[in-house]
C-alpha cells in the first residue's frame, strides 16, 4: 500500500492552551485532525507505520511542536480514529505540554471491572440442550440468566473523536487485550462511550473519555458462542426428503412446528438438537481505540 494524500483538516479543535499568572503556557493540551488517502486498506497499525515513514512527515511525529507560538506543546499521540471509507481515514494528533495529562509519560488509564447479571430468552439451556417437555414438544419462552463482565476504561484524550464514532454497539473483530487479559474476537461488546470536559483553574481543558465494555462468554462444550445468538433450529414447515418442496408439519400430526435437519427434514426424536447461528452485532477492529496499551 502507499499514501496518495493527506489534509489537515483542523485544528486547536476541542483542545486547550492554559496560562496562568505568568505569560508561558503552564500547561494545556491540543489536536489536530488529518484526513489521510491511501491506494489500498490495511490495518490501523499498517497505516501508522506508513504515515511514520513516508519521507515527507506528513502527519506531526512523537515530540514535535505544536506550533511555533507553543514549542512545548508536543505530539503524545497518533492514531486512526475512524475509517470514512476503504480507503480514507481520520487521523488524530494529540498534543500536550510536559506537566499535562497528556505529557510524557503518558498517565494510566483508571480501570474498573464489575459484574452483572441479565436474564435473556433462551432456546437451550447451559448444556446447549433445547427445552422440551417429556414426550419432545419443544418449551418456548424460557428466560435463563447470563453473568457478563463489565470492564470500564477512562483515560484522558485532547480530543472526544471516539466518543463520537461508530464503535458502540460493535464486537472486537480481533483478538482484544483488556488489562492484560486477552479476549476471542466477538466476545467483547462495546456498550458506551462518553466524554467528560475537564476544565482547570486556569481555564484550560481536557476530554475524560470511558469505554464500557461488556464481554460475555457462553461456552457450549469446547465452543465458546460469545454474542452469538443461538436458536433451535425448528419451524411449522419442513421437506419430506432433502431438496425437496416444503410441508406443513400440522398437516403431517397435528403439531405446530417441528425440530429440523440441517437440510430441512424431520429431525429423528433421539437426534441432537440442532442450532442456526446469528449475528446480532456488527464486529469491526478495535485497534485505533488502543485499549490494549494506553
Amino acid at each position: 500500500m502507499a499514501l496518495v494524500n493527506v489534509k489537515e483538516s483542523w485544528s486547536k479543535a476541542n483542545c486547550a492552551i492554559g496560562r496562568g499568572a505568568s505569560a508561558g503556557i503552564i500547561e494545556g493540551t491540543a489536536a489536530k485532525g488529518f484526513t489521510v488517502l491511501f491506494n489500498s486498506c490495511s490495518n490501523s497499525n499498517v497505516l501508522l507505520a506508513v504515515l511514520a515513514n513516508d519521507g515527507v512527515q506528513h502527519v506531526p511525529a512523537l515530540g514535535e511542536a505544536f506550533d511555533v507560538a507553543n514549542p512545548g506543546m508536543l505530539c503524545r499521540r497518533v492514531r486512526v480514529v475512524n475509517p470514512l471509507g476503504p480507503l480514507l481515514y481520520e487521523v488524530l494528533a494529540e498534543y500536550g505540554t510536559a506537566n499535562s495529562v497528556l505529557g510524557v509519560p503518558v498517565a494510566a488509564p483508571r480501570i474498573q471491572w464489575a459484574g452483572q447479571k441479565v436474564m435473556e430468552a433462551v432456546n437451550f439451556d447451559a448444556a446447549g440442550v433445547a427445552y422440551k417437555n417429556s414426550i419432545g414438544d419443544i418449551i418456548t419462552g424460557v428466560q435463563r440468566p447470563f453473568y457478563d463482565l463489565v470492564y470500564t476504561h477512562t483515560r484522558n484524550e485532547a480530543a472526544a473523536t471516539f466518543a463520537k464514532s461508530g464503535y458502540r454497539g460493535t464486537l472486537n473483530s480481533g483478538s482484544q487485550t483488556l488489562d492484560g487479559t486477552s479476549y476471542a474476537a466477538k466476545l467483547c461488546l462495546m456498550e458506551n462511550i462518553q466524554a467528560a470536559r475537564v476544565l482547570s483553574v486556569d481555564n484550560w481543558y481536557y476530554w475524560e473519555v470511558t469505554y464500557t465494555i461488556i464481554i460475555r462468554n457462553t461456552i457450549v462444550g469446547a465452543t465458546d458462542y460469545g454474542w452469538q445468538r443461538r436458536e433451535l433450529n425448528k419451524g411449522p414447515r419442513y421437506r419430506p426428503t432433502a431438496g425437496a418442496a416444503p410441508k406443513m408439519v400440522k398437516d403431517l400430526d397435528g403439531r405446530s412446528e417441528a425440530r429440523l435437519a440441517a437440510d430441512g427434514t424431520l429431525l429423528a426424536d433421539a437426534a441432537a438438537d440442532i442450532a442456526v447461528l446469528f449475528d446480532d452485532y456488527s464486529a469491526v477492529s478495535w485497534a485505533a481505540l488502543g485499549l490494549s496499551t494506553s
